[in-house]
This record gives C-alpha cells, sequence and structure tokens, in this order.
C-alpha cells in the first residue's frame, strides 16, 4: 500500500513539473523580450538622408552621441535611411526624436583620418531640429519585409496608430 501511494503521488508530482514548464514554454513572447533595432520612421523639414546624424542633448547644447568614422562604412555600404512613400525615411543608423544632421555626407566622413570631437562636430550641425515627425513601429525583426509592411501602414493610414516619439 505504501508503495502504490508512493508511486501515485511521484506520478502526479512528475505531471504537475511537466505540466508547468509546458506551460512557461507555450506563452508567447512580448516584443520587449526580442532584442535588436526598432523600425523607426520618420520625416525631415529638409532632405538629410546623406548626411551623418549625431544626437544632442535633450536642450540641444551638446552632442551626446555620435558615430566613429569606422562605423559607417561597411565594405562601401552605407546606412542610409531606406525612403518609404509619402517622404517619410526608415531609419538604418540608430536615430532618435534628439537626432541633428552635420554637414557631412557618409562618403565624406568616411574619408576622414579620424573621428572629429563631438564639440567639431557640434559646429558643423546643418539643423538641430530637423524632424517634423517621428514613429516607432517596434522591433524590426517583427516585420519580414519592413519597407514593405511600413509603407503599407503609410498609405493605410495606420502609421499615424504608431507609437509618436516626436
Amino acid at each position: 500500500m505504501n508503495s502504490i501511494f508512493r508511486l501515485t503521488f511521484t506520478g502526479i508530482l512528475v505531471g504537475l513539473v511537466v505540466s508547468s514548464c509546458a506551460h512557461r514554454i507555450s506563452q508567447p513572447k512580448t516584443t520587449a523580450a526580442i532584442p535588436g533595432p526598432h523600425c523607426i520612421v520618420y520625416k525631415t523639414r529638409a532632405d538629410y538622408s546623406k548626411l551623418v546624424p549625431v544626437i544632442l542633448s535633450a536642450d540641444k547644447s551638446k552632442i551626446v552621441s555620435y558615430p566613429d568614422v569606422k562605423d559607417i562604412n561597411n565594405n562601401g555600404n552605407f546606412p542610409y535611411p531606406s525612403p518609404l512613400k509619402k517622404g517619410y525615411l526608415l531609419d538604418n543608423r540608430g536615430i532618435g526624436p534628439d537626432v541633428a544632421f552635420i554637414r557631412l555626407t557618409y562618403e565624406e566622413f568616411a574619408r576622414l583620418k579620424a573621428t572629429p570631437p563631438a564639440a567639431d562636430l557640434y559646429g558643423m550641425i546643418a539643423d538641430k531640429d530637423p524632424l517634423t515627425v517621428m514613429y516607432d513601429c517596434g522591433n524590426k525583426s517583427l516585420f519580414r519585409d519592413p519597407v514593405d509592411s511600413l509603407n503599407k501602414m503609410i498609405t493605410s493610414g495606420s502609421l499615424a496608430r504608431q507609437h509618436r516619439l516626436k
């Protein structure tokens, strides 16, 4: 009788453990758990698509982030934004609402012998407030074809329902 009790208890315990593990595995992942770049869609006041972006402090008084000359040239491929419908652009560099663009193109910047200090780059800013609108459309890995999907959002009007950054 004692061995039947142990066998039943062990069977129930194993069943609970397996059941709880299976439940955890089958839960859907949230977008917060997926690492990687987001689809940042934006428009600018002028065509800055060939210019190097830098990130300014919130008060726009200094540059807080900028690329190294080695960061922007991948065997002649530069991280230009992808053009989308209605004048929107898809970021391929990693910009945010406090972006500014310096007066150097990616090609000109890549040819520099060394990355200029932030103070020098600040003097090269073409526009401290270039954005007219910016949306975060979620993790890029969730889109099979980001350009096509985003263009559909733009033409359908659903882009405006995305998280607006500016």
